[in-house]
């Protein structure tokens, strides 16, 4: 039964094809537009599905190590949830607002710590980014400020201020700006354990970005020019 009806909605999307390519101007867009959303949808809500999993698996687990792991993993995907929910197609390409994915990862992770003021800036509220870049860029984010997170659990509280600005060359930089208090120092080893910066680095790497710490352990910058600028 499952087969078969896999196999009507496959017709199905072949006489829309079709019809679509004889149609009128406009309606194999339309219909672009339509799979892309639905695409988009059932991605977005399959990974908020593993989100919530994770998180009650936590609850009952009673290592702390362990839960403190599966919260962390559960955060990773949901970044990648929320570019997902952005995505937009235009110009027959996909594209996410960058503004409204660090507004809710901003927004995620300030309601995980109260006592933390999460702050984003952006000079480019229209900024969009290719999605195979944007995916990355959120989960570096979400790393970082998920280290500060955890910093001011123990600290009891501190500022960061997550800042947004693009070039006239197009060269977009991400800084990570704090009170002192929040950002991990040079001398650790990372801004959430070894695997947090291993992450980090690596989806700088990703999209062709830089990392730069400040001299006063303030300010982490990273700075990216990206394929898809718009």
């Amino acid at each position: 039964m499952m087969m078969e009806r896999e196999k009507a909605t496959e017709s199905e999307h072949r006489h829309q094809a079709a019809r679509a390519d004889g149609g009128a101007p406009g309606e194999s867009e339309t219909l672009a537009g339509t799979v892309v959303s639905r695409v988009r949808h059932g991605v977005a809500n399959s990974l908020q599905m593993l989100v919530s999993l994770m998180q009650i698996r936590g609850f009952a687990v009673e290592n702390a190590d362990v839960r403190r792991e599966l919260d962390e993993l559960a955060s990773r995907v949901h970044g990648v949830a929320t570019v997902y929910r952005a995505v937009e197609l235009r110009d027959g390409a996909l594209d996410v607002p960058l503004r409204r994915v660090l507004d809710e990862l901003c927004a995620l992770h300030r309601n995980a710590a109260p006592s933390l003021e999460v702050r984003l800036f952006c000079d480019d509220r229209e900024f969009r980014m290719a999605l195979e870049e944007t995916i990355p860029l959120a989960v570096l984010t979400s790393e970082i400020i998920a280290a500060a997170v955890r910093r001011d659990r123990q600290a009891g509280g501190g500022v960061i201020d997550v800042i947004l600005t693009r070039s006239e060359a197009q060269r977009v930089q991400l800084a990570f700006v704090d009170d002192g208090f929040v950002l991990p120092h040079a001398a650790e080893p990372s801004p959430g354990g070894s695997l947090g910066w291993l992450m980090v680095s690596a989806m700088a790497r990703q999209i062709g970005g830089t990392l730069e710490r400040g001299a006063d352990d303030r300010r982490i910058t990273l700075t990216v020019t990206p394929r898809g600028c718009g």
